[in-house]
């Protein structure tokens, strides 16, 4: 019996063999994961840490300006007094922490919001 099974298994090793050398290699499955991909709540995520360019704000909207500078008192837990501060705080969803109403801001943060009111005021 064991020259049988072995006699078997050699037939089946033969077998796909030439079924490989015939239609040559599988191809490669692709992987039914994608990786995950983070994606941030923040317009410009780094707002705290470099000064925004007039290049960047320039195109954006009204509604746009709103949320890059809205961005930087939230990501400091300014606690948002507003329908539509409060809505906003909302979205971000974990990103959000609220602290105080009296946030403190760095020099870029403080450069970048009054660049982006001075936007603002020109859209209005």
């Amino acid at each position: 019996m064991y020259n049988k099974s072995k006699s078997f298994l050699i037939l089946l090793v033969v077998l796909f063999s030439e079924i490989f050398l015939i239609t040559g290699p599988l191809p490669a499955q692709k992987s039914l994961e994608r990786p995950i991909q983070y994606v941030s709540p923040w317009l410009f995520p780094d707002s705290d840490s470099r000064y925004l360019t007039v290049a960047e704000l320039a195109g954006l909207s009204s509604d746009e300006l709103w949320i890059a500078r809205n961005e930087i008192y939230a990501r400091r837990g300014f606690i948002f007094s507003t329908a539509r501060g409060k809505a906003y705080a909302q979205s971000l969803g974990s990103a959000y922490f609220p602290r105080t109403e009296n946030p403190r801001f760095n020099k870029f943060e403080q450069k970048n919001i009054h660049m982006i009111q001075s936007f603002e005021s020109r859209m209005r």
